[in-house]
């Protein structure tokens, strides 16, 4: 069963073979097994179910030109439950009214709601947010904002981050990006979008450190602290463009950015993340207390020689405060963690960003 892949550029197609994660889906060379491209599943539709014995066909959101002609029908259906609904198009419009009307009656509910108790009140109606309007709004976040323009590409690398958090994912489908910029940080968005910064991975000493953070960030996404913050920045209006099916039309980055400098966790939110990170690297069988040696570094150079967006993504308590959390919880486990990473697959991980490409 063929295989085609037409990248939008060229009207000849290529025979191609395929591979896939439960993250994105390689299209690669017949002939040599190179990756030709790599697609997130965040960012692939279906474009024709398969009907078998015959197969279907794909697109792609960040090159409406391209296609791919899949011939095993087997694999769309095994790929199908990877693939957001509101990419297939067979499901697009079966929701809209459904949307309309909870938004309806989420708007009126808390403008009454924002006249009696203010806007924090806001913060809440954040878990009436269905999730794939949420990963929606996320990736438009992602979208517009200007650090996440180059991500780092390097295969082995990707791969290395792959087996990283895949122990870690069990509850969620978290899409991590390495940013190609030297800062000290990771922030997580709406949905299940986490970035970490090239400078992050410098920084890190170990596979451990660096799983503890992602997972720190885990946290956030699980208790939705950031769809929590745009609640209580927005407000109505953020509810009204999604009842509008405006989600897309945030306006401009400089706009964005303000709304990003005022998304502030307080202490509870950043604790609680801390304190998943440490059971999510438990389950894993990583060293769950890991987050404290990074810490411990910070203690160093905080605050002064922190980057603006490290300060205006995510205020966080006193780290001293943090690690005496965390210490007490060490000072009780005597487990043996295995290790993350080899040191070759933690190698190839810190050199992620020696490839790079343009996020479209």
């Amino acid at each position: 069963m063929k295989n085609r892949y037409y990248n939008g550029e060229s009207a000849m197609g290529l025979d191609v073979d395929l591979r896939y994660s439960d993250l994105y889906l390689d299209i690669l060379d017949k002939n040599t097994g190179k990756v030709i491209k790599r697609y997130f599943f965040e960012d692939v539709r279906i474009l024709e179910k398969p009907v078998p014995p015959l197969g279907g066909k794909l697109g792609f959101t960040d090159n409406n030109d391209a296609r791919l002609s899949v011939g095993d029908p087997d694999l769309i259906k095994n790929i199908a439950p990877f693939i957001s609904k509101e990419n297939d198009l067979g499901h697009k419009m079966s929701f809209m009214w459904v949307h309309l009307a909870i938004y309806s009656v989420v708007a009126i509910s808390f403008t009454i709601a924002c006249a009696y108790y203010g806007p924090r009140v806001m913060e809440h109606a954040a878990y009436l947010i269905p999730p794939n309007i949420e990963k929606q709004f996320g990736k438009t976040v992602l979208n517009q904002t200007r650090y996440v323009t180059r991500i780092c590409s390097e295969e082995s690398g990707l791969d290395a981050l792959d087996k990283l958090i895949e122990p870690m994912k069990h509850d969620g489908n978290y899409i991590v990006y390495v940013s190609a910029q030297d800062i000290v940080n990771a922030f997580a968005l709406p949905g299940p979008y986490i970035v970490i910064f090239d400078g992050l991975i410098e920084q890190a000493d170990s596979p451990e450190e660096l799983a503890a953070i992602i997972a720190h960030e885990m946290g956030h996404v699980h208790e939705r602290h950031p769809m929590r913050g745009y609640m209580r920045v927005m407000g109505l209006s953020l509810v009204f463009k999604m009842m509008f099916g405006d989600v897309g039309n945030l306006g401009n980055p400089g706009e964005l950015a303000a709304v990003l400098r005022s998304l502030n966790y307080n202490r509870e939110q950043e604790l609680e993340a801390d304190m998943f990170s440490v059971r999510k690297m438990k389950a894993a069988n990583y060293n769950p207390y890991a987050l404290n040696d990074f810490f411990e570094k910070l203690l160093v150079d905080e605050p002064e020689d922190m980057p603006d967006f490290f300060k205006y993504i995510s205020t966080h308590p006193e780290t001293q405060k943090r690690i005496a959390t965390i210490q007490e919880l060490k000072d009780q486990d005597n487990t043996k963690y295995k290790p993350a990473l080899s040191s070759s697959e933690w190698k190839a991980l810190q050199n992620i960003c020696t490839e790079t490409k343009i996020r479209q």
